[in-house]
């Protein structure tokens, strides 16, 4: 048996492509350090995990330890051939990053510090071990890197990729900084050297009070002069003319960084009009004018938007957010853990940029809950807040047009917050955007924030003056039409254009594009141009990782074939190490369309299924755009109902089974006009497929898929016909392909339906059916899920004892289900809130309460926290008919307040209701009369009985009370007379067979 320990950054042990967990942290530090240390004594490991403990109870400790680390990977994984010596097993190959780094000297493996955020309670010998081998570690690794880029120098970018994990494990090792100034110098990228050269002495000033040493001085000095000498000819063929708009940006920052008064900048003009190339030539004069003159520059927080992309949410705040969460480990910014949490639940592939703990990343992976927009707004809010009050922060974004609409909506709420004083935009979009995009720039425009920037093409005049300036040989006055002509005035064509004419003088052109293009591949080499088709078929920046192994290609082809495609300034390097892009996405979409139809899919394909086995770290949105190329429309839909599914799992299902797949590692943020859409673009896009898929089969299951999101999602919305009828033809599809597993769902769905409108009579036709199925079809989570529901409609009959015995053994079954992962937490929360009403409702408060306050407890575990404004609604149901009402309002402000956060209707009407009632008792009208109006609102929506007679019961003591303030006149919610909202009152309990709730006062 092989076994992979990594314990260089977050530990991790893997088993045959599996990641193993032990149930005891001792027991997994006692492994990692026999990893280490291969042989130990018995006294040795007492000493360092139980010093504090009595011998024999240390002893017994150890013991069971071991048995744990047998019991996990295996009796052959550590033998004891003398009882006081315990050692790994031979017969076990450990394959252990430690060692590669300490005996074979592969400083890849240090990927981070030795078990970094590892902690052990009550285990202080162990963790003075665990720090001082970990600088132990770091200084070998430091030692390593050094021997490593000195005898292969001529290889930069290893040198650089090296000394930035040197940087990252010192931040002040200068002689790092130093050989990385040096290797993008000589590789021709001077600028890169001054931006290594600030982010130093920004470090060195901020953390510790000192400037750069004297050696490191004199290289930015020696760079700088080269830099003069090399940029001073090339700048006026970077941008020509563009004075005036240069001068706007030029003042829009001068004044941010003053701190007087500014606007942010909009930069508009059709594709290629030199919208990207004025942002850069900007941003790069004044930050290295900046930097020459020894003082604070501005931090550029960039994202480029992607037409590909446009669809999916938050893309280009990830980027952004990946670079906040940089600068803030940098700079050691402290913020609270919750947000990381948060953030992660979001973003799963920001786990290695956040450093929390273990237990933390594994729980915000799985459990993924719901979010509202404006909570991720304002975890974004708080962090901007935090940084601008220590820098001058400068947001980008290219190409806004494509940005999505939920990244558009967080941005205008940022800029309204902060884009006065603190924080300057610059946007790039071409003309004629969405109508999205230009309410975002309406509003920024109203609340004087921009100013905008519209880029015109070149008149024959200012083609003229640029070609002077250029090149004096070209001023032949037919040269000059030509160039005007094939151009249209726009500068991506002219400099394309003057390129081509540089390499002939014969180039001519049919169109503009076309030709210009295609003349900078006549003399690629075939290597270099199959590459080349391979990289037009990603949607965005490519990552080298994906470009080697789809190409089949070693690493050194790879980067010598790169290296040709940017001689040719058709490739350049992305904002990340590993990663690239097009000099201009015109030249990506030439190569694209030219491709055969037939090499588009089989590259297309590769890419997907290459991006697929990587979904934890790049999400659905690429695998679903490259099956759709590939024209794997099969694949294509079934992951885009996944990725849908992320959205809607956790929104439209009350009590969910907490999926630790990668399918819920999807954001949960839709609104229902999105939701909608989706519907019906998916039902289009079935239509087609039927057409043109022959096994008919994989289309019904797709159908089916979608038609279960449907029907849960209308009768959680109360469109409760729409939803029975999407369930009915779910149900009809399943019968016929004898697929048992949806019919249950779909019959889940229906029981759910006849809870929320307390139709006792079809529930216990749908559990009888579901229970038939079950018979022949054995699923025991579904069994869980269908005593759950049974002991419910028993309760709602009255029978009590049997229901009670019923949510008992769907608890015990739920337990021996969930194996210590969570998965059924929420269920088992459930089934005590159950068991907590079914109490109330035979008036046993005291036991009643016991089972919320553990339904509560469970589901805040669970971390979704949505099922938790349930639990506290009953609860605080309870304690004010028990008379505790201080406490009872405690739960309903908190209920009512995880019902803004996760846009949760269950329930909420009883906990306005009630809130209504508090507020008069305490004279505050105005919000106890609002509280009343949502009450209603919520409990019409549901069409509920339970609920309306609440609402009325809740009128109807309302009357009473503002009845004896002498008020004369009543607003409409309460116009009729008490016992009128009474009598309604009854006639809803009667439905919903909750006569009991009139007796409790």
């Amino acid at each position: 048996m092989k076994i992979q320990v990594i314990l260089f950054g977050v530990p991790k042990i893997i088993v045959d492509h599996e990641t193993i967990e032990f149930p005891f942290r001792k027991a997994e530090a006692i492994f990692y350090y026999l990893c280490v240390r291969r042989r130990v004594t018995r006294d040795e490991l007492v000493n360092l995990f139980w010093s504090e403990l009595k011998e024999e109870t240390a002893k017994k400790n150890l013991r069971n330890a071991l048995y744990q680390i047998k019991k996990t990977l295996g009796d052959t994984v550590l033998k004891t051939p003398k009882r006081t010596i315990v050692e790994l097993g031979d017969s076990v190959e450990i394959d252990c990053d430690v060692d590669q780094l300490l005996e074979h000297k592969e400083i890849d493996a240090y990927i981070g510090p030795f078990l970094q955020g590892y902690t052990v309670k009550n285990a202080i010998n162990f963790d003075e071990w665990m720090i001082g081998f970990r600088e132990h570690c770091r200084e070998r690794f430091t030692e390593y890197a050094y021997e490593a880029v000195e005898n292969d120098e001529e290889d930069t970018n290893h040198l650089i990729q090296t000394m930035q994990v040197v940087i990252k494990v010192d931040p002040y090792d200068e002689r790092a900084y130093r050989l990385i100034m040096d290797a993008y110098a000589r590789s021709g990228h001077v600028n890169k050297s001054f931006k290594i050269f600030q982010s130093l002495k920004n470090i060195l000033n901020e953390d510790l009070g000192v400037e750069p040493d004297l050696e490191t001085k004199s290289l930015f000095e020696k760079l700088a002069v080269q830099r003069e000498e090399e940029s001073a000819p090339r700048q006026p063929t970077n941008m020509y003319g563009r004075k005036q708009e240069l001068e706007t940006l030029n003042r829009g920052l001068r004044n941010y960084i003053a701190g007087i008064s500014f606007k942010s900048i909009l930069i508009e003009g059709e594709a290629g009009i030199g919208k990207t190339t004025l942002l850069e030539n900007f941003l790069e004069s004044h930050v290295f004018a900046r930097v020459s003159e020894g003082t604070n520059v501005p931090i550029i927080l960039n994202t480029i938007c992607y037409q590909s992309e446009a669809a999916f949410y938050l893309k280009p705040w990830h980027a952004i957010l990946e670079q906040i969460i940089d600068l803030t480990n940098a700079h050691d910014i402290f913020w609270p853990v919750q947000w990381r949490r948060e953030l992660l639940r979001i973003f799963p592939s920001l786990a290695e940029r956040l450093v929390i703990d273990e237990m933390d990343i594994e729980q915000s992976i799985s459990l993924s809950p719901t979010l509202q927009i404006h909570l991720l707004e304002d975890i974004i809010g708080q962090l901007l807040g935090l940084i601008t009050s220590r820098f001058k922060i400068v947001i980008t974004v290219d190409d806004l047009q494509w940005m999505d609409e939920m990244s558009l909506a967080i941005l205008t709420s940022q800029m309204l917050q902060y884009g006065r004083d603190k924080l300057m935009f610059i946007g790039l979009k071409r003309s004629g955007s969405s109508n999205v995009v230009r309410k975002m720039k309406a509003t920024l425009l109203r609340n004087g924030l921009i100013d905008v920037i519209h880029l015109s093409r070149f008149t024959k005049s200012d083609i003229k003056a640029f070609l002077k300036q250029t090149d004096s040989s070209i001023g032949d006055e037919e040269v000059l039409d030509a160039i005007y002509s094939e151009t249209e005035g726009n500068p991506f064509f002219i400099k394309e254009y003057l390129i081509a004419l540089s390499e002939s003088e014969t180039c001519t052109m049919t169109t503009a594009m076309r030709n210009i293009i295609e003349g900078r591949f006549n003399d690629l080499t075939k290597d270099a141009s199959n590459l080349l088709d391979l990289i037009a078929c990603f949607s965005d920046k490519i990552e080298f990782e994906a470009l080697r192994e789809v190409s089949g290609k070693s690493e050194l082809e790879l980067l010598e074939l790169i290296d040709e495609l940017q001689g040719k300034n058709i490739l350049l390097e992305g904002g990340e190490s590993g990663q690239l892009s097009f000099s201009h996405h015109k030249i990506r979409e030439y190569i694209y369309e030219n491709l055969n139809s037939t090499k588009r899919k089989v590259l297309n394909l590769k890419i997907a299924e290459w991006f697929f086995q990587r979904i934890r770290n790049y999400g659905y949105e690429r695998v679903i755009y490259h099956y759709r190329k590939a024209e794997e429309h099969v694949k294509a839909m079934k992951y885009h109902l996944i990725y849908i599914e992320g959205f809607l799992n956790f929104e439209h299902e009350l009590y969910p089974v907490i999926d630790v797949s990668i399918d819920n590692k999807t954001l949960r943020l839709a609104d229902n006009n999105r939701v909608m859409l989706w519907f019906k673009e998916a039902e289009s896009e079935l239509e087609v497929l039927r057409e043109q898929v022959r096994n008919l089969t994989e289309v019904d299951y797709l159908k089916m898929r979608l038609l279960l999101m449907q029907g849960r999602y209308y009768i959680r919305e109360g469109l409760y016909e729409i939803g029975r009828s999407a369930i009915d033809e779910l149900i009809e599809i399943a019968k016929e392909h004898e697929d048992y597993a949806f019919m249950l769902k779909g019959i889940r769905q229906l029981v759910n339906y006849a809870v929320q409108t307390y139709d006792e009579v079809q529930m216990n036709i749908w559990i009888d059916k579901a229970l038939s199925i079950l018979s022949r079809f054995e699923s025991k989570e579904e069994e869980g899920m269908i005593k759950r529901l049974r002991g419910l409609a028993l309760m709602l009959m009255h029978r009590y004892d049997e229901a009670e015995t019923e949510l008992k053994e769907a608890i015990a079954l739920f337990k021996a289900l969930d194996n210590r992962k969570g998965k059924y937490r929420l269920n088992i929360a459930a089934c005590h809130n159950y068991l907590g009403d079914l109490h109330r409702m035979q008036c046993k408060f005291e036991d009643a309460m016991k089972s919320y306050e553990l339904a509560i407890e469970i589901s805040e575990l669970s971390g979704v926290s949505r099922c938790t404004s349930i639990f506290l609604t009953n609860a605080g149901q309870t304690a004010f008919d028990y008379g505790r009402k201080d406490e009872a309002r405690a739960y309903f402000e908190e209920a009512i307040r995880q019902f803004d956060v996760y846009g949760t209707v269950w329930k909420r009407a009883i906990a306005e209701g009630y809130m209504a009632l508090i507020k008069l008792e305490h004279n505050i009208l105005d919000e106890a009369y609002a509280h009343l109006e949502f009450s209603g609102m919520y409990a019409k929506k549901l069409k509920n009985p339970y609920s309306i007679g609440i609402f009325n019961k809740v009128r109807a003591k309302f009357k009473t009370e503002i009845e004896k303030t002498g008020i004369g006149t009543y607003p409409s919610i309460i116009s009729l007379d008490t016992e009128a909202y009474l009598q309604l009152a009854y006639g809803y309990f009667r439905k919903s067979n909750s006569e009991f709730e009139m007796e409790i006062q």
